[in-house]
């Protein structure tokens, strides 16, 4: 039991530290990315525990529930004190759907960058909705992935 219990903490222990070096690397891709002078502003979107929990949250959230991150994005744009905003957190899925439910959201035309770590072919859907709300999306490649792609493949001799 003693057993059972402690690697049930060891794989939690390490799927958090995996999660928050993934966080860490979007970061700071981010900055690395950004140039602008306006100072630049990160949100954490959390993300379930579980895959059929992100499903259903993705799920809800399609369907216009409106979350915390979101809402917190859209009074942030609609300020107008935020000009820049990367979007981090442990589940590309959950950062994109609450990026695209925030810029749907916004009221107005702002005139503000967001940044997000993701695939190009992921994000088709919001380029043209954030175009049309007057907010630049920037997507940042996923230097993990392509990392870890690159890797399995067979090196030519």
């Amino acid at each position: 039991m003693k057993i059972k219990r402690f690697l049930t903490m060891l794989v939690l222990f390490v799927g958090f530290s995996y999660a928050d070096s993934n966080i860490q690397q979007d970061l700071q891709t981010i900055a690395k990315a950004s140039n602008n002078t306006s100072k630049l502003y990160t949100i954490q979107v959390s993300a379930p525990g579980t895959i059929i929990s992100e499903k259903m949250m993705l799920m809800a959230m399609s369907v216009g529930t409106l979350t915390r991150a979101t809402q917190d994005i859209k009074s942030m744009l609609e300020s107008g004190n935020v000009k820049q905003l990367g979007i981090v957190g442990e589940s590309e899925a959950v950062n994109i759907a609450t990026a695209k439910q925030a810029i749907n959201a916004l009221d107005r035309q702002v005139d503000a960058t967001i940044y997000i770590v993701a695939k190009e072919s992921d994000c088709n859907e919001i380029k043209s909705l954030a175009s049309q709300k007057g907010v630049n999306l920037v997507i940042l490649p996923q230097i993990a992935s392509s990392v870890s792609s690159t890797m399995s493949q067979p090196q030519a001799k």
